[in-house]
C-alpha cells in the first residue's frame, strides 16, 4: 500500500480590525500565498520527496499564477502554514491516522494556517493507493538494523531509509539500551547513507597557557551535558540521522513535543556543522513509535562544498587575526571584531541569515546565524565556545557561552553589531538588564568582563563622571567605551564630556543607555 496526501485551501479569513489594530501595515489584506480551491499532493518513494523539501512543487491546481503560489514550483509552503499542516501531512504519508477520535473520517484534518490576522484553512486527507507490482519487490541489500517486529514497522522502515530487507537475511542483533549511539563512525554502513563530516565532542580546561592552533574536529556539548541519560540517547540518534540525510528520526521517547524540542534546541546550539538543517522540527507520533522530522535547507544538496567554504574563511581568520594571539582572552576579541566589523543585521533571504554561511560569506545574517558563526570560528581556533537562547526585547534570540580559566561568560557578538563591547563576556547578572529567559549554566563572574578589564565599569552615573571627563580631555582622535550598569541618559553623557573635549566636536555612541562609546573628533 502506497500512501499520498492531499491538500486542499477551502477557505480563507480576513480579520482587518485586527490588522487595523496590531499590523505594522493596517491594510496587509488577505494571504496572498494561497487562494481557495489550491490543491497539493504530497509523495514520498524513492523517486522523490515532497515532505522533506517543504511541500516544494506540490501544487497540482490553482486559480492564479503557479509561480506566485506556496507550495508551486518556485517556493515551498509558508511557514506558518507548514507548522500547521506538517504534522498531518507526515502522519498521512507513513499511512497513519490523521485525525482518529476527532474527525469523521480518521485519514482527514482541517486545519489552519497561525496568522491570527488573515487565516487560511486547510483541508488534509490521505489517499491510499495499491503498490504496483514493480514496488513489491524486494530490495537485493539486507537492512544492518533490527528486524522489525511487524509489517507495520516494516513498511515505516523502508520509507524512512528507502530500502527493504532481503526476506531470508537474518536479523541483525539489537543494540543494548545502555550502549549509546555512535555518532563518529569513520567506516560506512552498509546499506546506509554515509555520515557527513561532524566534529567530536570536546571538554577541554581553559586554565593555563594557550597556543592557537586550527582544528575543525571538535565542539563543546555544553547542553548536551545538561540532559538526562534518556535524553542525550535521542540526542545522539538524531545527531547520526541527520549527518546521513534522514528527515525523519525515531526516538525512544514518549511524544513529548516540548521535551523533543528541548533536545533539538540543545543539539543545534552545540554543533555547528549543522548549518543544513532549518533549526525547527516536527514530532509525529506514529502508531509503530514517534519520529522527529527535520527540513533540510537548500545547502544540504552541496554540503561539502559550504564546509569546505566556511573552513577556507576560518583558515584566513586564523592566520591574519588569531595566529599571534597568547590568551583565549585575545583570541575571542580578534573573532568578536572580525564579525561586528564584517556583518550586518539582515534578514531578508532567511536560509542565509539564520546559518553561519550568512555572516561567513554573504557578511550578513541574524543571531541566530551569527552565533553559529561564532561558534565555528572559535572551536576551530581552540576556544571553548556553545550557543544557548532566551529573549531580547521580548523576541526569541541566540547567543554564545565561553569558558576562560574555567569560568563560563555570555557573549552575544548580534548585540554589538554596532561596535560596542556591551555583551563581551558579561555575567548572568549584567547580560539579565536586557535579556531575559537564560538557562542557569553557571556565568556567575564578570572577571573577564570588557569593561572591568579596561577599568570603566562603574554601577552609578557620578560614579563615571571623572572617567569620561578624563578621556576625553586626551583630545582630537580618543576613542573608549565604558559601561554605566544602572543606565544614564546620553545627554548627560554628552554633557561631561564636553567638560573633557572643550570645543573639540565628538560622537556618541550608546547601546541600550549602558554601554557608551564616544569619539573625540
Amino acid at each position: 500500500m502506497n500512501h499520498k496526501v492531499k491538500v486542499t485551501v477551502i477557505d480563507k479569513k480576513l480579520f482587518p480590525e485586527l490588522q487595523k489594530e496590531y499590523c505594522s501595515d493596517p491594510q496587509s489584506g488577505p494571504c496572498p500565498c494561497y487562494n481557495v480551491g489550491d490543491e497539493f499532493v504530497f509523495e514520498r518513494d524513492e523517486n522523490s520527496d515532497h515532505f522533506w523539501h517543504g511541500g516544494l512543487n506540490t501544487l497540482v491546481k490553482t486559480s492564479g499564477n503557479p509561480d506566485n503560489i506556496a507550495g508551486g514550483p518556485k517556493m515551498p509552503h509558508c511557514s506558518e502554514a507548514w507548522d500547521a499542516i506538517s504534522r498531518y501531512i507526515y502522519a498521512g504519508l507513513q499511512g497513519g491516522s490523521i485525525m482518529k477520535g476527532w474527525m469523521k473520517d480518521e485519514n482527514v484534518m482541517i486545519a489552519c494556517c497561525s496568522d491570527g490576522t488573515r487565516p487560511v484553512i486547510f483541508k488534509i486527507e490521505r489517499i491510499d493507493e495499491e503498490d504496483s507490482p514493480k514496488a513489491q519487490e524486494p530490495a537485493p541489500a539486507a537492512v544492518p538494523q533490527p528486524e522489525p517486529s511487524s509489517d507495520r514497522q516494516k513498511e515505516i522502515a523502508a520509507k524512512l531509509f528507502n530500502i527493504k530487507a532481503k526476506p531470508a537475511a537474518p536479523p541483525a542483533p539489537a543494540p543494548s539500551p545502555a550502549e549509546p549511539v555512535k555518532t563518529s563512525d569513520k567506516e560506512p554502513t552498509p546499506g546506509l547513507p554515509e555520515l557527513f563530516e561532524s566534529p567530536e565532542p570536546w571538554d577541554p580546561s581553559t586554565d593555563g597557557d594557550f597556543v592557537p592552533t586550527l582544528d575543525f574536529n571538535r565542539y563543546w556539548r555544553l547542553n548536551y551535558s545538561l540532559l538526562s541519560a534518556e535524553d542525550r540517547k535521542a540526542y545522539e540518534a538524531l545527531e547520526e540521522g541527520i549527518r546521513r540525510g534522514f528527515p525523519s528520526i525515531k526516538v525512544d521517547l514518549p511524544p513529548d513535543t516540548d521535551r523533543i524540542t528541548a533536545i533539538v534546541k540543545a543539539l543545534v546550539n552545540d554543533n555547528w556543522s549543522l548549518f543544513y538543517i532549518d533549526t525547527g522540527a516536527t514530532v509525529v507520533k506514529d502508531p509503530e513509535g514517534v519520529y522527529v522530522c527535520f527540513h533540510y535547507n537548500r545547502f544540504k544538496e552541496d554540503r561539502e562544498n559550504w564546509m569546505k567554504a566556511m573552513k577556507d574563511v576560518a583558515k584566513n581568520v586564523f592566520e591574519l587575526r588569531v595566529k599571534d594571539c597568547r590568551t583565549r582572552y585575545d583570541a575571542e576579541m580578534a573573532i568578536h571584531d572580525f564579525i561586528t566589523e564584517s556583518v550586518t543585521y539582515d534578514k531578508s533571504d532567511p536560509e542565509i541569515a539564520y546559518n553561519p554561511l550568512g555572516p561567513l560569506l554573504w557578511h550578513k545574517g541574524v543571531c541566530e546565524g551569527i552565533s553559529e558563526a561564532f561558534t565555528f570560528l572559535a572551536n576551530a581556533c581552540g576556544l571553548k565556545v556553545a550557543m544557548t537562547s532566551g529573549k531580547l526585547k521580548g523576541g526569541s534570540h541566540r547567543w554564545n557561552i565561553i569558558e576562560l580559566d574555567n569560568k563560563r561568560y555570555n557573549l552575544d557578538v548580534t548585540s554589538d553589531l554596532g561596535g560596542l563591547h556591551g555583551c563581551f563576556n558579561c555575567s548572568d547578572a549584567i547580560l539579565a538588564k536586557t535579556h531575559t529567559g537564560m538557562p542557569k549554566l553557571g556565568c556567575n563572574s564578570d572577571d573577564m568582563n570588557f569593561y572591568k578589564l579596561n577599568g570603566s565599569m562603574f554601577k552609578m552615573a557620578h560614579e563615571a563622571s571623572k572617567y569620561i571627563e578624563t578621556q576625553a580631555a586626551k583630545g582630537s582622535g580618543t576613542m573608549f567605551e565604558f559601561m554605566v550598569e544602572y543606565g544614564v541618559n546620553p545627554s548627560e553623557v554628552t554633557r561631561i564630556a564636553k567638560k573633557g573635549a572643550g570645543n573639540r566636536g565628538m560622537t556618541v555612541t550608546n547601546q541600550n543607555s549602558i554601554n557608551y562609546r564616544i569619539t573625540i573628533k
